[in-house]
């Protein structure tokens, strides 16, 4: 598989990341096919989070042997004791307490003695009140000094449907916040044909140094985008055999500044789809050009 550096971390990492979210609606055993197809395929990337209730210690127990082969990424700031005590999530919460006792465990149940990238979870700007000195952000520096960690990166909320920002403008809006900090080195946001918010500001980020992951890349998030997609001529532009996923795959992949789509899968046929997909490389310049054209006329708007 394709391989491309993502950002300022240095880290060599195939185009297509697999994401561990869906590890929590499996059991052992088919996660442990899943994980190790996905790296005998190619993929050298797993990105997963203590919020993902059994995926971490799925993750560990599959392929904690193999640990040579793939980056590992998880996250922060994820409260496990019930709600959190916080008004805008049910599972997000930044305290010290919180992110040491994330990262212990993600260490233990991983079976790792170290992760490749540690990422806010859900980041929001008031999260982090004293910006890139924040005491949390220290923190995590002096995890990167312990060797726990390797680099720090941020995602950004969704929000839940029904709210105005769902599920883009609030990544676009931290985008645009965090843009010049340069204690973060990796950014994870919302990215895809059907929706292009982030489209424009991606470009920026990457130019900045971070290293850019689209997630949500084949999701349909609201069924007036399905029905508008599905009722446009952007099919005339798949490929042969080509199927709307492969094409929505490949439209996030061929973004110049998008440097991995992340996506998560239970199911091992839909794993290899996935790859087969991300193996027929980014669509040619004069298909991504047209592409553009042809949402922007189905109503598919980036924000500047």
């Amino acid at each position: 598989m394709e391989k491309k550096i993502l950002g300022r971390t240095g880290m060599n990492v195939s185009r297509l990341l697999f994401g561990g979210m869906e590890m929590r609606n499996t059991n052992q055993e088919n996660a442990t096919k899943i994980l190790n197809t996905a790296l005998d395929m190619g993929i050298n990337y797993v990105d997963t989070s203590p919020e993902y209730e059994y995926s971490e210690e799925f993750i560990g127990n599959a392929i904690s042997g193999r640990r040579h082969e793939y980056f590992l990424a998880t996250k922060c700031g994820d409260y496990l004791e019930g709600n959190a005590p916080n008004p805008i999530s049910s599972h997000i919460y930044y305290t010290k307490d919180v992110i040491i006792s994330n990262v212990e465990r993600s260490l233990k149940l991983l079976k790792t003695d170290y992760i490749d990238l540690l990422q806010y979870h859900g980041l929001m700007p008031e999260y982090l009140p004293g910006g890139e000195s924040d005491e949390l952000m220290q923190l995590l520096f002096d995890m990167k000094k312990e060797g726990k960690i390797r680099y720090i990166g941020a995602t950004f909320r969704n929000g839940r449907k029904g709210e105005e920002k769902h599920p883009a403008v609030y990544g676009y809006e931290c985008a645009e916040y965090f843009m010049d900090w340069k204690v973060l080195d990796t950014i994870q946001i919302v990215y895809g044909a059907m929706m292009r918010t982030n489209e424009n500001v991606i470009g920026r980020l990457s130019d900045k140094g971070f290293g850019v992951i689209a997630r949500g890349a084949m999701k349909e998030y609201f069924d007036e985008d399905v029905r508008k997609f599905n009722e446009s001529d952007i099919s005339e532009l798949f490929e042969a055999g080509e199927s709307k996923n492969s094409f929505l795959l490949r439209y996030a992949l061929s973004h110049p500044g998008v440097a991995a789509v992340v996506v998560g899968t239970s199911n091992v046929d839909h794993l290899k789809m996935n790859i087969e997909a991300a193996n027929r490389g980014n669509l040619s310049d004069s298909v991504y050009n047209e592409a553009k054209k042809r949402l922007e006329a189905a109503g598919f708007i980036s924000k500047p």
